[in-house]
């Protein structure tokens, strides 16, 4: 496919649009189940959820960029939706990290995603009993029934078993997140093998990364507001996230998570390059591929913006103890 040309005066027109318009109304929807989380009775589980939402705000306000693409009218559904899904993701998540939740227990209430993106339908035994959870049940099931309208979206039906497929993949990443880790890496290098991602380009726990990130349901999210969107752009946009891009992003959270895992004792997926040099010249090398993937998609500006985006944050914060940031910021430059 041929490369794309690039507006950067449109990636500056989305940043400033992004900035000024899409974060406020993520913000306000994280600040209200922040509020929501401060009226939760048992103190314990209330305690969990705002250390979650705070801890992960970055998160919730990054879902939000793929509405930067709309009009305000329908960029403002499609910034809640994101919100409310990664909040929801992160909460799960921060509960399959306990000690005391097994595998089968992470699998179950992941099905509460499927939930959120069936128009906030509840289902009943997709929630444990409040006893084997610290958060709050009450709390998750009014976070999903938020996910309520998703399907009057005007593409909803195209983007919906890609949307379903995409939550399949997290939710097994998850799964297999929470295991201990020698049976983790068996699984993980087993899912490798059954995708051949070794001929793709990929060492084991890179599709492992791939796998994992929220990123890929934002981006279908959004083009469910779209009118008329035809599937084999859908599928287009789809595949390209599930290769490099979402690799770099899940890498730049371990590269984040890298001293907490040091000082727990955590495995994290960058102790596997082995030293520095290998780090660097890996994560530049993701980059790369995850910056060409872009390029060859429709509205490829939009898509590159995401990108340098998501690099942006990372830049001089997280990753400078590998002296990434002037790389980095030269990778920037379209």
């Amino acid at each position: 496919m041929k490369k794309q040309n690039i507006d950067v005066k449109k990636i500056q027109y989305f940043n400033k649009y992004f900035r000024q318009k899409i974060l406020l109304i993520a913000k306000t929807e994280w600040l209200y189940w922040y509020k929501k989380a401060e009226s939760i009775s048992n103190l314990n589980s209330g305690k969990f959820i705002k250390k979650c939402l705070k801890t992960k705000i970055l998160h919730s306000l990054g879902a939000s960029i793929y509405a930067t693409t709309l009009p305000i009218s329908k960029a403002k559904k499609v910034a809640q939706y994101c919100t409310r899904l990664q909040i929801l993701a992160d909460l799960l998540d921060s509960e399959s990290e306990r000690e005391k939740i097994n595998s089968r227990l992470v699998r179950q209430i992941h099905c509460l995603m499927i939930d959120f993106v069936k128009n906030g339908i509840l289902i009943k035994n997709h929630y444990p009993p409040q006893e084997k959870l610290l958060l709050n049940v009450n709390y998750i099931q009014h976070l999903v029934q938020k996910g309520k309208g998703i399907n009057s979206l005007s593409s909803y039906s195209t983007i919906k078993p890609f949307l379903l497929n995409s939550i399949k993949r997290y939710a097994l990443a998850q799964v297999y997140s929470s295991m201990p880790a020698w049976r983790r890496d068996k699984e993980n290098k087993k899912w490798a093998r059954q995708a051949q991602a070794k001929k793709l380009g990929f060492k084991w726990f890179e599709y492992y990364a791939s796998q994992a990130s929220t990123l890929p349901l934002f981006a279908l999210i959004a083009l469910a507001a779209q009118e008329n969107i035809d599937r084999k752009m859908v599928n287009l946009i789809h595949r390209a996230h599930y290769s490099w891009f979402s690799t770099l992003h899940i890498m730049f959270n371990h590269l984040q998570g890298l001293k907490e895992d040091i000082k727990h004792g955590a495995i994290n997926y960058i102790f596997y390059y082995g030293n520095k040099a290998q780090i660097k010249k890996r994560i530049i090398e993701i980059v790369k591929k995850a910056k060409m993937d872009f390029y060859q998609l429709p509205n490829a500006t939009f898509y590159l913006f995401v990108l340098l985006n998501l690099i942006k944050r990372y830049v001089g914060y997280q990753i400078r103890w590998i002296k990434l940031t002037k790389t980095l910021k030269n990778e920037i430059r379209i």
